[in-house]
């Protein structure tokens, strides 16, 4: 044997490969590493403890003990009944030991149990406080109604867990865990808490309580806090990520502590900041709060409808509290699928023009950038231009377009050669225009500056009439060009045949869009246009 197989980093590198070799076939892996450690002891405890370095299911350890302890039936439906059928006695506990401290990571998968009692029957026996006693992540998400299994996760929190996802939290008796959470895991750095919706405003202050107990923290996702759990947070040096998932409508004073009662640097490594649904006002006064921090992502999932004012407000309050060379991605979510018609007073009310805009311009890091709005974008060629030309790294731009936008769009064809002139990294673009007019100088010997990067592109709704001669304007200035999607398909996308589907009505206008755009797609994607740049009648 080569002297090099005596160092265990050499080994455990090894065994690492095989599981990266068998990223492409992962049901090669655990067999190919067992066949590894029965091969000699060198191999036998890194090919082990690989092998069982995350678990997603009980069942591996019920299947180390003795085969007469339990009786395991699979149904025909999925669902799995276990019943124990002797006294559990110590020996049973001999092979199940050898693997149990293996386990680093446990991910709890019971959907498919009729009954969780064997859990408790393994809580009167087990011969640690844990099951897995050098666990350090772990996600207990129990199925709703979450009664059964969700008491069992005290069996499973070691003093060594530091990746903690728990949920879902259905009860004011569960959320009972909560309160000496902190002792039995004193190390935790991330931290996943789910809650039922009915229960975010009795949940708030206990949470509260258990993230003010916190110390080393770096990333955390709960509902909601209080002032004092913010005040806590932003004095701790390690906070990276901060994620939350209440739903709040009416922005209060009370939300966030005053910046003078906290000592700054506040938030001071924070990176990341996510919203599930929240009002943009109280996104604001979060930034506000962790003013200068190196916040290197924004994100909000669903925004609601906030007005184009309150907006512009919001995009200010970015540009004044955000480090402008940190910022790399921003994303503004909503329901592109509302079907509320908008009236032309509306319109004017919530329809995101440069003005509302421009405060991003400063951010000329940007890479990523997906912005929704109730109905949409009022812009045109100049706008489009400054866009291109704040933002020379940017990757993603995604401008969604509104089912209820009712205003034409002013950008042109020609408005879209900014994006090959000043994004040379764009390869992802959603933008909504007027491709009814194609530039005539373009067949008249003037090249344009064409895009190698560029590769998917929505046109939303966009108006068209002349599809071959679109393509072909369109494969001048991105001859990468691959993908043409629109809004139509956004709206009309597969779902799940188990999942309801929800009837959407799609306007004439855009479902003839669409048909055009189909044309231009299948003329890029047969190569019937010339890639050399130049394009002629």
């Amino acid at each position: 044997m080569h002297r090099a197989l005596e160092i265990l980093e050499v080994v455990e590198m090894i065994c690492e490969q095989i599981i990266w070799a068998g990223r492409w076939s992962p049901s090669d892996s655990p067999r190919d590493l067992a066949v590894l450690a029965r091969t000699c002891t060198v191999f036998c405890n890194p090919a082990l403890n690989i092998l069982w370095r995350h678990q997603g299911t009980i069942m591996n350890l019920l299947k180390c003990m003795p085969d007469d302890l339990w009786k395991i039936e699979v149904h025909s439906n999925g669902h799995i009944d276990i019943r124990l059928q002797r006294a559990i006695i110590q020996t049973d506990w001999e092979r199940p030991r050898f693997y149990l401290f293996r386990v680093r990571s446990f991910s709890n998968i019971f959907e498919n149990l009729r009954s969780t009692d064997f859990l408790e029957t393994l809580s009167f026996c087990l011969p640690r406080e844990c099951v897995f006693p050098n666990l350090e992540k772990l996600a207990w998400c129990s199925p709703s109604p979450a009664s059964a299994p969700f008491p069992h996760v005290r069996l499973f929190l070691t003093p060594r867990i530091k990746n903690l996802v728990l949920g879902t939290i259905e009860t004011i008796s569960h959320l009972s865990i909560l309160s000496n959470l902190v002792t039995k895991c004193p190390v935790l750095t991330t931290v996943t808490i789910w809650t039922n919706g009915f229960l975010d405003l009795e949940a708030t202050p206990v949470i509260s309580n258990f993230v003010c107990a916190l110390t080393h923290v770096k990333s955390l996702d709960v509902p909601w806090l209080n002032p004092a759990a913010f005040t806590h947070l932003a004095q701790l040096p390690d906070v990276e990520s901060l994620s939350f998932r209440r739903i709040l409508h009416q922005p209060s004073r009370s939300l966030f502590p005053s910046p003078s009662t906290i000592n700054f640097p506040s938030f001071r490594a924070l990176q990341e900041l996510k919203f599930i649904s929240a009002d943009l006002k109280i996104v604001g006064g979060l930034l506000t709060l962790a003013s200068n921090c190196p916040l290197v992502r924004v994100e909000i999932s669903n925004a609601g409808e906030p007005t184009k004012d309150t907006v512009g407000e919001f995009y200010v309050t970015v540009a004044n509290h955000c480090s402008h060379a940190v910022l790399r991605r921003i994303y503004i979510g909503g329901d592109k699928k509302n079907q509320i018609a908008a009236t032309a007073e509306q319109i004017d009310t919530y329809a995101v023009g440069l003005h509302e805009l421009k405060p991003l311009f400063s951010f000329d890091n940007l890479v990523s950038v997906c912005l929704t709005h109730p109905v949409g974008f009022d812009l045109d060629d100049v706008a489009v231009l400054a866009m291109a030309s704040a933002w020379p790294r940017i990757q993603d731009l995604v401008l969604v377009t509104s089912l209820t936008r009712h205003l034409d769009s002013r950008v042109t064809l020609e408005g879209l050669c900014a994006f090959a002139k000043y994004c040379p990294r764009l390869h992802t673009l959603e933008i909504t225009f007027d491709a009814t007019h194609i530039p005539e100088n373009l067949y008249q010997g003037q090249t344009r500056v064409a895009q190698d990067s560029l590769m998917s592109l929505n046109v939303g709704s966009s108006a068209i009439n002349e599809p071959r001669r679109v393509a072909k304007f369109l494969s001048a200035i991105f001859p990468k060009l691959q993908w043409i999607t629109t809004l139509y398909e956004d709206l009309v996308e597969p779902v799940e045949e188990e999942e309801e589907v929800e009837e959407v009505i799609v306007v004439p206008a855009i479902s003839a869009s669409h048909g055009f755009w189909k044309e231009v797609d299948q003329a890029i994607y047969e190569s019937l246009i010339p890639r050399d740049g130049l394009v002629s009648e």
